[in-house]
């Protein structure tokens, strides 16, 4: 959402503050992102896990985030390995983001079915699917898992992971259906690396860092504890501005003399025509 971390803060002011109509929403200071923390480089505390508690990752993506660590552990204060099997965080995380889909589409899609995709309409069924006692369970699991993730990043500013367990691949392939060997049994599972942080309820940002071995960007992802936003962007700054030195550790920047110029006439956001009748149907087959 931002090239740079000063880029997020600036987003960070313009789109935070309290609404009282959303029941995720509390008072803060408005000025809270004006003036980061101090975080030096060489004061950092840090976790590292390279899978999440086991989730797939491609060998060349841990052989480069391994090559990323050992840059940037000699820096810091501490970095150390962190057991990030924090519970059953797939089960919980696919109870509770079906349960989202019935409140955000079922209704939706009783009206208008068709204006819905394959995948929209197969998380509702599975939210439909389940029963008051999974729900009841998967909350539960959360406040473990967020409990445990408590005990893990205490006395650390960050831990620090990949972001995307396969280097970039074609924007025709709506994602990664294999990963190291293993079979994805939903298509949203190759995002476990980064879904599973998002059940503890902390802050987390990706930070660009050099290429992967394909010649890809690669990304580091940093999880902070709960409310600790301000102290999360700190550490991300001291961190980036240390990568940017390097060239094989900076964020990759795009040669736009090199780019292939558009064959496209772009006089809109739309490029193609809605597709009607037996075209639709067979058309939600490939929207994700």
């Amino acid at each position: 959402m931002a090239r740079e971390v000063d880029d997020v803060l600036l987003m960070l002011r313009a789109c935070q503050g309290f609404d009282a109509g959303d029941p995720l929403s509390a008072p803060s200071d408005p000025a809270r992102f004006d003036v980061l923390p101090e975080k030096p480089l060489a004061a950092l505390r840090l976790g590292f896990s390279e899978d999440f508690g086991g989730a797939p990752v491609d060998p060349d993506i841990r052989a480069t985030f391994r090559a990323r660590l050992a840059v940037l552990a000699p820096q810091v204060a501490e970095c150390r390995e962190v057991d990030l099997d924090l519970g059953a965080m797939d089960r919980a995380f696919d109870i509770l983001r079906a349960e989202s889909f019935v409140a955000g589409f079922a209704e939706a899609i009783r009206e208008a079915p068709d204006d819905f995709g394959v995948h929209i309409h197969r998380n509702v069924e599975l939210g439909l699917s389940l029963t008051l006692a999974d729900r009841a369970w998967a909350h539960a699991e959360q406040t473990r898992i967020l409990r445990a993730f408590n005990a893990r990043i205490a006395g650390l500013d960050a831990i620090v992971l990949p972001t995307s367990p396969v280097s970039p691949f074609a924007w025709t392939e709506p994602y990664a259906r294999r990963i190291d060997g293993q079979e994805m049994d939903i298509y949203y599972r190759w995002l476990a690396l980064t879904y599973r942080g998002s059940l503890g309820g902390g802050p987390a940002i990706t930070l660009p860092s050099g290429r992967d071995g394909a010649g890809m960007p690669f990304g580091l992802q940093l999880l902070g504890p709960v409310r600790g936003d301000a102290g999360l962007l700190a550490a991300a700054r001291s961190i980036e501005t240390f990568l940017a030195q390097d060239p094989q550790t900076a964020r990759p920047r795009p040669d736009s003399k090199a780019l292939t110029r558009s064959t496209v006439d772009l006089r809109s956001i739309v490029t193609h025509p809605p597709l009607q009748g037996t075209q639709a149907a067979q058309g939600l087959r490939t929207v994700v």
